[in-house]
């Protein structure tokens, strides 16, 4: 894991990097350890991470502590069901 984090840092070293993580309460243990190395060590480098998750998982990277104050979280809600014009 240490390997795809060091290649994700060289990376982002040449060029800004974006990387995205969807659906991530879905994420296998290894893959976690991946990202969370990633976001240890996200300082050294410009990379933009976005990840989406359902309000039940809890990542390590929690914004909540102080350690990763790189780290925000935007609660998204669900939108209202409108029903399209014309279907009753």
């Amino acid at each position: 894991m240490a390997a795809l984090a060091d290649q994700a840092l060289n990376l982002a070293r040449k060029q800004a990097l974006l990387m995205v993580l969807e659906d991530a309460h879905w994420i296998d243990p290894s893959t976690l350890d991946a990202f969370s190395l990633i976001v240890e060590r996200m300082r050294e480098a410009a990379i933009l991470l976005v990840v989406t998750f359902r309000p039940e998982f809890s990542p390590p990277w929690n914004a909540h502590a102080p350690a990763n104050a790189m780290c925000s979280r935007v609660r998204c809600h669900p939108l209202p069901f409108h029903r399209p014009y014309g279907i009753r």
